[in-house]
C-alpha cells in the first residue's frame, strides 16, 4: 500500500501561566504539604488542607543550548524551542499508540478512530517531522477500540499491538502486524462484562509475552493472559483484589527485572503496592489526604536493576502538581517518598530518555491550561529530577508519547485528544 500524503497544521505554542496557582519557589526534592516528606512517614494537616501547598507554576531552569542549532545531536541536548505540530483526521481520534510501523528509522503512531477503523501516521527520518499516513481496510465494530499495548507477541520479528474493545461485552483483541504497518491477523484473547487493560506482564517467566487484564467485580479481578509466542493466549486467573480499579500500574519493582509487580492508586492518597514472588509481599503507602494520584508509572531510575514506582498527584485543597518518586529499601521493607512539582493541572505522565544522556526523565501533561503544556524534568541518574523545561502542547490531550519519530537519536513528545479529534506532536529540535 502506498502512504497517502497527510495533512498537518503547525502551531507556535507560547506559554502562559495557569489560572489559580501562586508564584512561589519549590526546590525539586523538598517535601510538600500534599503528604510526602522525602521519608516513609506523612506530615500531617489540618481540617482545611495544611499550610499553602508550594506552586506549581514553576520558572523554567532548563535552556535549550546553542548546540541545539548545528544540524548535530548530542547527548544531554533538550531542544524543544518552536513549538508543536498536529493533524485532525476526519473520522475523529479515540487512542494512539507508538511503534515503528513502516520498518525505517524512527517510530509512527497507529490511530484507532471513532467509526472504527485503523490508521497509521509515518513519520519521515528527516530533521522536520513530514508525515504521511496509511489506512487499514479493516474496522472493528462491538464498541470502541482503544490501542493499549505493544510487543512482538507471535515472535516474527514485528511488533504488534494489543487492544481493548468497549462496548455492551468487553472485549481483548490481538492484532498481528507485518512490519510495514499492515494487519496480517487478529483474534480475541477474552471477553467480559467490564474489562480495564491490557497492559504487559510477565506471568511466567517462560519467555514469552504475557498480558495482564483486570475486570472489576469478578471474583478473580486480576487476569493474566499467557501467551504461547504464536499470538494465542491462554486466560489464567491470578487472584482476586477487592479494590482493582482502572489507575494502576505493572512493572519490575524487583531485582528480578519480572514485570508481574502491581501498583493500585486508592482514594484518600493511598497506594497498595504487591510485589509477587513466593508469599508475594503486600504494601500500602500513604501519599497525604488531599492527594489525588491521576497516573501511576514504574520505572528503573537509578539504573540499579529494580523499579521505583512514580505517581502525578494533584492537591484536592490547593490545587498544586506534584510526581512522586518512590523508592523501596528491602532491609527495612519501606519506601522513601520524594515529591518534585510540575505544571499546574497535570494528569498525564510519562517516563523516557528525552536528552540520548541514558538516563530516563520525566514529563508531565497539562492539558487544560491555556496553551496546554508539558512539565519536562531530567533525570539525575540517582533516581530524582533536576531541573524544568515547558514544553507548549495540545490544549486537551488524553494520551503522552515519548518516541523518537524521526529517528534523529532524540526523543521527541506525541500524543492525541479525543476531544478535539488531534494527533499533537513536538520536535525534539528544530
Amino acid at each position: 500500500m502506498q502512504p497517502r500524503p497527510h495533512s498537518i497544521a503547525l502551531a507556535l505554542v507560547f506559554l502562559t501561566a495557569a489560572p489559580g496557582c501562586d508564584w512561589l519557589d519549590w526546590h525539586p526534592g523538598e517535601s510538600s504539604t500534599s503528604g510526602g516528606d522525602g521519608s516513609d512517614s506523612d506530615s500531617d494537616s489540618d481540617s482545611d488542607g495544611g499550610p499553602p501547598a508550594p506552586t506549581c507554576d514553576l520558572v523554567d531552569t532548563i535552556v535549550p543550548p546553542a548546540t541545539c542549532l548545528n544540524g548535530a545531536v548530542e547527548p544531554g541536548e533538550l531542544c524543544f524551542v518552536i513549538g508543536s505540530g498536529a493533524t485532525q483526521p476526519p473520522n475523529g481520534v479515540v487512542s494512539t499508540i507508538a511503534l515503528p510501523l513502516d520498518g525505517s528509522s524512527g517510530s509512527d503512531l497507529l490511530i484507532s478512530h471513532e467509526d472504527g477503523t485503523v490508521s497509521g501516521l509515518l513519520f519521515a527520518a528527516v530533521p522536520w517531522l513530514q508525515t504521511s499516513g496509511l489506512s487499514w481496510p479493516q474496522s472493528f465494530s462491538g464498541g470502541t477500540l482503544s490501542l493499549r499495548a505493544v510487543g512482538d507477541f507471535n515472535e516474527d520479528g514485528h511488533l504488534d499491538v494489543a487492544a481493548h474493545i468497549d462496548g455492551p461485552t468487553d472485549s481483548i483483541q490481538i492484532l498481528l502486524l507485518d512490519g510495514a504497518g499492515n494487519l496480517v491477523g487478529e483474534s480475541v484473547a477474552l471477553t467480559g462484562a467490564e474489562l480495564l487493560g491490557p497492559d504487559l506482564f510477565d506471568a511466567d517467566g517462560d519467555g514469552h509475552l504475557d498480558l495482564v487484564v483486570i475486570a472489576p467485580g469478578e471474583l478473580e479481578d486480576v487476569i493474566a493472559l499467557r501467551g504461547d509466542g504464536t499470538g494465542q493466549f491462554e486466560v489464567s486467573p491470578q487472584f482476586g483484589w477487592s479494590d482493582a480499579i482502572e489507575r494502576y500500574a505493572i512493572g519490575a519493582l524487583q531485582a528480578d527485572g519480572a514485570v508481574n509487580d502491581v501498583v493500585w492508586a486508592l482514594p484518600a492518597g493511598e497506594l497498595t503496592i504487591l510485589m509477587a514472588g513466593p508469599g508475594d509481599a503486600l504494601f500500602s503507602e500513604e501519599l497525604g489526604p488531599d492527594a489525588e494520584v491521576l497516573d501511576l508509572a514504574v520505572a528503573d531510575l537509578d539504573g540499579d536493576g529494580d523499579g521505583e514506582i512514580v505517581a502525578l498527584l494533584t492537591d484536592t485543597i490547593h490545587h498544586t502538581s506534584e510526581v512522586a518518586v518512590l523508592e523501596f529499601d528491602a532491609p527495612s521493607e519501606s519506601f522513601t517518598d520524594t515529591r518534585y512539582p510540575v505544571g499546574c493541572g497535570s494528569v498525564l505522565l510519562e517516563i523516557g530518555d528525552l536528552d540520548a544522556d541514558g538516563v530516563l526523565d520525566l514529563a508531565a501533561a497539562a492539558p487544560g491550561s491555556p496553551t496546554g503544556s508539558v512539565s519536562i524534568r531530567r533525570g539525575d541518574g540517582q533516581g530524582g529530577f533536576a531541573g524544568l523545561l515547558t514544553v507548549g502542547f495540545g490544549s486537551d490531550i488524553d494520551t503522552l508519547h515519548i518516541v523518537d519519530l524521526n529517528g534523529d537519536g532524540l526523543a521527541d513528545l506525541a500524543g492525541s485528544s479525543r476531544a478535539d479529534g488531534s494527533i499533537d506532536y513536538s520536535p525534539n529540535r528544530p
